[in-house]
């Protein structure tokens, strides 16, 4: 069965994501990302888009004494996030359609999660238009011109197809719950596809990798990296 990929992370996502995160922890990239913010953003109102069970990030900012929101397609992400962190204010919403006003966050930010948007550019405008003007969005992509991420969709989509399968007959044998979704839910997003927008559009933007805690921009890295950051001044 091929499920709706907004329905797929509100009700399959979530039940992997909250056992996923406590095993993958706080990592270096994760560090990285927060401290890039620190140096653009001293305090004030952010939001993080797809903030899930709240840690790392928001849970992180809010220690750090900022005024941290979050928004989650998914409703048990949000109310795991609400118990572990009470200072977050979470809330259910879908990134192509933020409940805020305009020029309303000092920064917003949105990391892990652009590989699941049905619409990449649609969320990138909504993440500008509520922040304030002078203010920045900060937001990572799965970068489809980068080798390794093709040869692992392919994968992905192959064996990783036949070991759902086998998965859920073994679940069902055991009595367990089996949801029958075989379809892949992560779309990479081509970097010249953005940065081409972005000059049509006249937004101020920078993209590249994070290395030593410095960010670079760099068009070659656009064909080699896995990931790539980016960087939005309104």
């Amino acid at each position: 069965m091929n499920m709706n990929r907004k329905e797929y992370m509100k009700k399959v996502y979530p039940e992997y994501w909250i056992n996923a995160v406590k095993k993958w922890g706080f990592s270096d990239y994760d560090k990285k990302l927060c401290n890039l913010i620190q140096r653009k953003v001293d305090g004030g109102r952010i939001l993080d888009v797809g903030v899930g069970t709240g840690y790392p990030f928001a849970s992180y900012f809010s220690f750090q004494g900022y005024d941290v929101y979050g928004i989650d397609i998914a409703e048990d992400l949000i109310k795991e996030c609400k118990a572990n962190f009470p200072k977050v204010k979470a809330f259910v919403g879908d990134a192509e359609n933020l409940k805020f006003p305009e020029n309303y966050f000092d920064a917003v930010y949105c990391f892990r999660t652009t590989w699941y948007f049905t619409n990449i550019i649609k969320a990138i405008n909504e993440m500008i238009r509520v922040t304030k003007n002078g203010g920045y969005i900060f937001f990572d992509i799965m970068n489809a011109n980068s080798k390794e991420i093709k040869i692992a969709h392919i994968k992905a989509k192959t064996v990783g197809r036949f070991t759902r399968i086998v998965s859920n007959i073994i679940k069902l044998v055991k009595g367990e719950k089996v949801v029958w979704t075989l379809h892949f839910q992560e779309t990479p997003t081509s970097p010249f596809y953005l940065n081409n927008y972005f000059r049509e559009k006249q937004i101020d933007y920078l993209f590249g990798s994070l290395d030593n805690f410095v960010f670079k921009k760099a068009d070659e890295e656009a064909v080699t990296k896995k990931r790539l950051i980016y960087i939005i001044k309104k």
